[in-house]
């Protein structure tokens, strides 16, 4: 009898680049209970894999996704990733170092005006954070 298994996901947190296509690697394990005895996920990838406990640790993170056997691009990025919202790496890595690592956390200090005191946040820099958080119709532009 086949062992039940799952499809996981990784979400890709920025855009692939071309130039530079690693993925940071979200699992490696090894398992009979996996599909050919292992199961190794990065960024942008849908794997089979037997729900051990890693599997269920970087699910309750977030760091994979369940899926029901739909496929998504390997290109997809997490709505909820900063990668998403097209900022530069330097404006990403300000806004991180302020501890502010999502969508939702960047809103919440663009509303409560914290953005605007974060060392490496340049005027041209709050300018593309106010555009991009306006194409996606969070703030009024």
């Amino acid at each position: 009898m086949a062992l039940q298994t799952i499809t996981v996901h990784a979400p890709r947190k920025k855009a692939l680049d071309p130039d530079n296509p690693g993925n940071r690697v979200v699992l490696f394990e090894r398992d009979k209970r996996h599909p050919g005895g292992e199961v190794f996920i990065a960024e942008g990838d849908t794997v089979k894999a037997y729900p051990t406990k890693e599997i269920k640790v970087r699910l309750g993170s977030s760091l994979v996704e369940l899926r029901d056997g739909q496929v998504p691009s390997r290109d997809e990025i997490d709505p909820e990733s900063l990668g998403s919202l097209g900022l530069s790496g330097s404006v990403t890595r300000a806004l991180g170092a302020a501890n502010i690592d999502s969508v939702s956390d960047l809103l919440e200090a663009w509303t409560d005006g914290r953005v605007t005191n974060i060392k490496g946040i340049a005027e041209h820099s709050l300018e593309a954070i106010k555009t991009a958080l306006a194409k996606r119709d969070l703030i009024d532009a």
